[in-house]
C-alpha cells in the first residue's frame, strides 16, 4: 500500500522537513558498544588491583617478635647470641623465618632493661658475624671485619658498627624489630623491615 499523502520530490539545496534520527538498529548497537565498555572496566579493576598490588605495597613488612623473657637478659655481662622466629609479608606471601642476634649489655637510663639488640649481619656484604669470647670481640669470617663487644667497629673493611635494631619490653618480654640495612656504606640506612 502506497503512502498517502506521497511526498513531495526534495529540490536540490532544500532541508529534509524531517531531521534524519538514527534508527533503532543503530540505537541499540550504540547501546550494547556502550554496555561493553563499562562490563569490560568493571572486570579490568580486580585484575588491575592484583597485578599492582605488590608495587603500592611495601615488599617488606616485619611484625615484632619475641625474644625473650626480659629476666634472661638481667645482668648479662657479655653479648648473648638468640635466634628468634621472624614474620615478614612479602607482597602475596607470608614468610617465616629464623634470624640471629645479639642481646648485649646496655646502660642508656632508658626503659629497654639495661640491653640492646643488635643485628648479627655484617654491614659489609652481609655475613653473620660470630662472637669470640676469648678476644670479647665479634668476628666477621668473610672478609674479616671486626667488631667490639659493644657492636663498635674496630677494624674493616666494613665502614660501620654492626646495626641495633628496634626494641621494646611488651608484659615482661624483650621484643625486636628485624631490620634489613644497606651493606657497604657508612650511613646506616633501613632497606626493609
Amino acid at each position: 500500500m502506497a503512502d498517502w499523502p506521497p511526498e513531495r520530490p526534495q529540490t536540490p539545496g532544500e532541508k529534509p522537513e524531517h531531521p534524519d534520527f538514527p534508527g533503532r538498529r543503530s540505537f541499540l548497537a550504540l547501546l550494547l558498544g556502550v554496555g561493553t565498555v563499562i562490563v569490560g572496566a568493571l572486570l579490568s579493576v580486580p585484575l588491575f588491583r592484583f597485578v599492582l598490588f605488590p608495587v603500592f605495597k611495601s615488599t617488606t613488612g616485619t611484625k615484632w617478635a619475641t625474644i625473650g623473657p626480659i629476666s634472661k637478659f638481667e645482668g648479662i655481662t657479655g653479648p648473648v647470641q638468640a635466634d628468634v622466629n621472624v614474620e615478614q609479608q612479602d607482597g602475596w606471601r607470608e614468610i617465616y623465618s629464623q634470624k640471629s642476634v645479639f642481646v648485649i649489655p646496655w646502660h642508656d637510663n632508658s626503659s629497654n632493661g639495661n640491653v640492646r639488640v643488635l643485628s648479627a649481619i655484617c654491614p659489609h656484604m652481609g655475613c653473620l658475624v660470630h662472637f669470640n669470647k676469648d678476644t670479647n670481640q665479634f668476628d666477621c669470617p668473610c672478609h674479616g671485619s671486626i667488631f667490639a663487644a659493644d657492636g663498635a667497629l674496630v677494624r674493616g673493611p666494613a665502614q660501620r658498627g654492626l646495626d641495633p635494631l628496634p626494641q621494646k619490653i611488651v608484659d615482661g618480654k624483650l621484643r625486636m624489630l628485624f631490620e634489613y640495612f644497606r651493606e657497604g656504606i657508612k650511613q646506616r640506612i633501613v632497606v626493609s623491615r
